[in-house]
């Protein structure tokens, strides 16, 4: 069945959304997959698969999107290759009943306590959510909390190691995790609850008159999991696509990009946070380079990170028969670095059928075999060159050029070099 456009279909009894779209006449590579409709909502989704796109020139096709027991139900049916959601029992399960693969955490959001505007318990404004909450347990205020096993964990880890008991009698635990019902029932009751502080905020969820009262404790942070649908049983699968989005979602890169989106745009943190703290930037960190396809370890590289590579210089002649010294990292280094054995009399036969395509940001592309590339067959390095004369490449060329000493014709001498896919020969 072809669609002429896109088209939303709404599944009976979930809320997820699939996405149909015309198949093009040419076919190329894309991950397909399936995201909790809270990350797609705020755009957060949008501009990391726009990030992914333009590093690796992978499409990437939203499937499904909607809740979690939503989504999950449509990467059963197959052709999905990745899907995104809470850790919960529900992700579990997909890995434990062999839909999916490789599930790791990769990004965290984050839970607010609100609270009626008198606040019975004095904690607005605190940051400290065990003491907010020793608080609400000593004046016996109302507490509601809802049937979300993330809630109810992310609540447990600091009751029970701060030796906090919410009175029984003052605290409802709901079997409805719906939290538009959760902030209504916990207003009626004049109750604090835990809630989403980005739906709380952006006006996705009538706040029933509650006001925030704690946010920015660590504690009140939960992991999102990213999987990849199991090829052996779920059948069609773009596993090395996937795998590539999937470690592009934990790079170094990403990490530090995730720690400043959103920033300002309802507060001011980010939207969602890196698992590792450490890696948060004040500036929003941008890969110019991706080293993918068949590697151990892809890599998506930015300046500075390449610039950590070993150094080296090549003096060519350009087409205009001009010298020039060019500056740079050798290419065998940067996939040394992605885990290629080069040098070093470290080629195996098992090697010897990889070829890398080099691929540039207007869509031209040259192809080198994986021994051009190896010191210990090449006559000559193979430069990926960020500077000439001194100088950074100019916006014609750069910010990476790849120079091929031993060519005269220069015709793999690629501008704008945005990728080295690793590809195994059949």
């Amino acid at each position: 069945m072809k669609f002429t456009s896109r088209v939303l279909i709404a599944l009976m009894m979930t809320s997820v959304s699939i996405i149909a779209q015309a198949a093009p006449t040419t076919q190329p590579r894309s991950v397909r997959i399936a995201v909790i409709g809270g990350m797609n909502e705020t755009g957060f989704w949008d501009a990391i698969s726009h990030r992914f796109e333009q590093t690796t020139g992978i499409q990437v096709n939203a499937v499904a999107t909607g809740n979690k027991d939503g989504i999950a139900k449509v990467f059963k049916q197959g052709g999905i290759d990745l899907i995104v959601m809470h850790t919960s029992d529900t992700i579990v399960n997909l890995v434990a009943d062999g839909y999916a693969i490789d599930a790791q955490p990769w990004v965290k959001n984050d839970f607010i306590i609100v609270g009626p505007p008198d606040d019975p318990a004095g904690i607005k404004g605190m940051t400290d959510a065990a003491q907010a909450l020793k608080k609400i347990a000593k004046t016996k205020s109302t507490f509601v909390i809802h049937a979300s096993l993330g809630a109810q964990e992310v609540l447990r880890n600091i009751l029970e190691p701060n030796e906090i008991e919410l009175d029984p009698d003052h605290t409802t635990a709901l079997i409805d995790d719906h939290q538009r019902k959760v902030l209504k029932i916990a207003a009626d009751k004049k109750a604090y609850t835990l809630i989403g502080r980005i739906p709380f905020l952006n006006g996705k969820l009538p706040n029933a008159g509650m006001v925030v009262m704690v946010k920015d404790d660590l504690r009140l942070r939960r992991p999102f999991m990213v999987a990849v649908a199991n090829p052996a049983k779920m059948g069609d699968v773009h596993l090395g696509e996937a795998r590539m989005l999937a470690a592009f979602l934990r790079s170094d890169s990403t990490q530090a990009w995730i720690g400043t989106f959103g920033k300002g745009k309802f507060d001011d943190q980010p939207l969602f946070f890196p698992i590792t703290e450490s890696t948060a930037t004040t500036q929003p960190v941008s890969a110019i380079l991706s080293v993918v396809g068949h590697v151990p370890h892809p890599l998506f590289l930015d300046a500075d990170s390449l610039k950590k590579l070993p150094r080296h210089s090549l003096d060519v002649k350009g087409k205009d028969g001009k010298p020039a010294h060019y500056e740079g990292v050798f290419v065998a280094d940067v996939l040394k670095q992605a885990g290629i054995p080069l040098a070093d009399h470290q080629m195996t036969r098992a090697n010897l059928p990889l070829y890398v395509r080099v691929a540039a940001a207007d869509g031209y592309a040259a192809v080198f075999s994986i021994s051009e590339l190896d010191d210990d067959i090449a006559v000559h390095s193979i430069l990926l060159a960020d500077q000439k004369d001194g100088q950074p490449l100019s916006d014609r060329d750069g910010p990476l050029r790849l120079i091929a000493p031993q060519e005269m014709q220069q015709a793999r001498w690629v501008r704008q070099v945005q990728s080295l896919t690793v590809v195994q020969s059949n």
